[in-house]
């Protein structure tokens, strides 16, 4: 009879260090479970904030009353951006000669270093020029030409149309943004700078204009 309850004592000590063992893994598991979801819900809300800032940035065309279209470079964020580059286009309209109308498409690929916070950058026609002959290309790294211009850059006669295709620029902690014509908001792998044949534009530089308040989201429309 003693030597059964020995044999009786150790079965129950084990089952009872194997229940232990059950409830400490079961334990575990739910803590490492919940410190993971912790952690995604922390780098969701991260995520989330940078792309709040980011969302605050918009490009865009509008026009004024007289008929002239202007391009926007708007960052409403409290912080500045950096490297932005923007891609659009114009359509001029010309004369081939006097019995044959054409339309120029000239492109343009403009960087600006650096957007402050709560500004907006506004391009018209009177800032932007066009190539005078095929030799012409892109001024270099495509920065805003200073003032004068060379002779081998041709001011608009009339406002032309301006079709954006993107911009992309870095918010304050170094992340590439990439917003298209549409306001579509992306992080881009890589940058596409394909375009339909047309002549290299350039533009003057602008002083950025202070905003009267910095709400909203940004999106295609400030």
């Amino acid at each position: 009879m003693p030597r059964v309850l020995i044999i009786t004592g150790a079965v129950i000590t084990i089952l009872a260090s194997v229940a232990g063992l059950l409830t400490t893994g079961v334990a575990t598991f739910y803590s490492a479970s919940i410190a993971r979801a912790q952690l995604r819900q922390s780098q969701e809300a991260a995520e989330e904030k940078r792309r709040e800032h980011a969302a605050r940035v918009s490009y865009w065309v509008d026009v004024r009353a007289d008929g002239t279209p202007r391009l926007h470079l708007t960052n409403r964020s409290p912080d500045p951006i950096s490297n932005a580059t923007m891609l659009f286009d114009t359509n001029h309209p010309g004369i081939v000669d006097e019995h044959r109308p054409a339309t120029w498409q000239v492109i343009f690929i403009v960087k600006v270093p650096s957007v402050p916070p709560c500004s907006d950058l506004v391009f018209t026609s009177k800032e932007m020029r066009f190539g005078a002959n095929e030799s012409v290309t892109h001024p270099a790294d495509g920065h805003p030409l200073p003032d004068p211009l060379g002779a081998q850059w041709r001011a608009y006669g009339a406002p032309p149309n301006i079709t954006t295709r993107w911009v992309t620029y870095t918010d304050r902690d170094g992340t590439l943004w990439q917003r298209d014509g549409s306001g579509l908001l992306t992080q881009p792998t890589a940058l596409d700078f394909t375009t339909e044949p047309g002549m290299p534009g350039a533009v003057q530089a602008v002083q950025p204009q202070s905003l009267k308040g910095c709400s909203g989201d940004g999106g295609l429309f400030p």
